[in-house]
């Protein structure tokens, strides 16, 4: 992802609890539900996400520790087919914006950017095409930094939706 000026642009974009964003299209009547997103393994249940409202959960506890601090949540099952299909939507709109599109895990991607400006018809259209990419519904958070740590950095600590510009 980077020019031949040696100047490297790239957009982190990043999509926080990618499965219960997933989720919540499927069954919006859990939005202020306290729910867990469990992936089966054997005979083992570890959470994977959670939607919003269990914000007290971590992931990769198993099911009982999680239930033991929310007794009350709602246990999804994990469809991982469905939600990867949905990334590689993700991944393709991102596409037509750069072809320098680089997944990293489920609801994260880095997007070089340097050199596109014109293509697009300037910087700010060209955010403006990153930014479109990536549905509202999936409240995504950009980074643009002239490296890949620091647009991750910059997409995770926004605090709202949209794009962050780091000069």
């Amino acid at each position: 992802m980077n020019t031949a000026g040696g100047i490297w642009v790239i957009g982190c974009v990043e999509v926080r609890h990618f499965r219960a964003r997933m989720k919540l299209v499927r069954r919006p009547e859990l939005a202020d539900r306290v729910g867990v997103i469990i992936r089966r393994s054997g005979n083992r249940s570890v959470v994977v996400d959670h939607l919003p409202a269990a914000s007290s959960l971590v992931f990769g506890k198993n099911l009982e520790q999680a239930l033991s601090l929310e007794p009350d949540a709602v246990v999804l099952e994990s469809d991982e087919p469905h939600y990867q299909d949905e990334f590689d939507q993700v991944l393709q709109r991102l596409d037509a914006v750069s072809d320098r599109v680089e997944p990293d895990e489920l609801g994260l991607a880095y997007v070089g950017l340097a050199g596109l400006e014109a293509m697009h018809g300037g910087e700010a259209q060209l955010h403006d095409a990153l930014i479109q990419a990536v549905s509202e519904r999936l409240q995504p958070r950009i980074g643009v930094v002239a490296n890949k740590f620091t647009s991750f950095v910059a997409a995770r600590v926004r605090r709202s939706t949209g794009l962050t510009v780091v000069l």
